[in-house]
């Protein structure tokens, strides 16, 4: 099998591997909200790394998940049991870091300026250290009852590891590394951000230092309120996808 544009070896100078590349790691369980999320964020300035996974949820077909980003993660993670397979140390790392040199370097050549980058998967949980550790991170935890989340997969007709059997294990490595580690975390309520979404569009904008237009907070606003098939597959997308 051909090797995708992202793992092939790459070499970048210092300015290609600058601070540009910042991320906003969205956190949280499938079925929790971190959709809407990264919607909003998309809708705010944030740069998605495309291609984005689809669902089959009328309500939200586009994901959000970086189909590079997300190959990466399951390289070394399973699914099913959500818990890690056996690798190298540092591997991880290493497969990270050059997916970062790839992101640098299509944003060098697209000449994009965009300062922020984010990523959704919730398997990237059980790698929080090993991507902050590679990429200037912060960290958004995206919280829902886990009743809301198993009526979600119910609706959905997906797998029990896929809603509240899985998100208990999500939410459990998502504690350790807050208590373990002092990375910067943004909290999100999902009932809170349906109730207030104007609010949350500009405490991402403050979590990330940038600065939307009212027509861009409104956008992020409106796309909480009035859900509906997301438009594009990311900004970044790999060659001849």
């Amino acid at each position: 099998m051909a090797a995708k544009p992202w793992e092939f070896s790459i070499s970048c100078d210092s300015s290609e591997l600058g601070t540009a590349v910042k991320l906003a790691l969205v956190c949280g369980p499938w079925g929790s909200g971190t959709s809407v999320v990264a919607g909003q964020l998309t809708r705010i300035g944030v740069l998605g790394v495309g291609p984005y996974l689809r669902t089959n949820d009328p309500l939200t077909p586009n994901s959000y998940e970086s189909i590079p980003f997300r190959e990466i993660i399951l390289r070394y993670s399973d699914e099913l049991t959500i818990s890690l397979k056996p690798h190298m140390p540092g591997a991880v790392q290493s497969s990270i870091r050059q997916f970062r040199r790839w992101i640098a370097r299509e944003k060098k050549r697209s000449r994009d300026h965009h300062d922020w980058i984010f990523f959704k998967y919730p398997l990237a949980v059980l790698f929080i250290p090993e991507i902050c550790e590679i990429f200037k991170t912060k960290l958004i935890y995206v919280e829902r009852p886990l009743a809301a989340i198993e009526q979600t997969r119910r609706r959905r007709h997906w797998p029990p590891h896929l809603g509240a059997a899985g998100a208990v294990l999500i939410y459990q490595q998502m504690s350790a590394v807050r208590e373990r580690h002092n990375y910067p975390i943004m909290i999100v309520r999902y009932e809170e951000l349906l109730e207030d979404p104007l609010g949350h569009a500009r405490g991402l904008a403050s979590l990330t230092g940038l600065n939307p237009t009212r027509a861009e907070l409104d956008q992020a606003a409106e796309f909480v309120r009035k859900p509906r098939p997301a438009c594009g597959s990311g900004n970044l997308r790999r060659r001849g996808a």
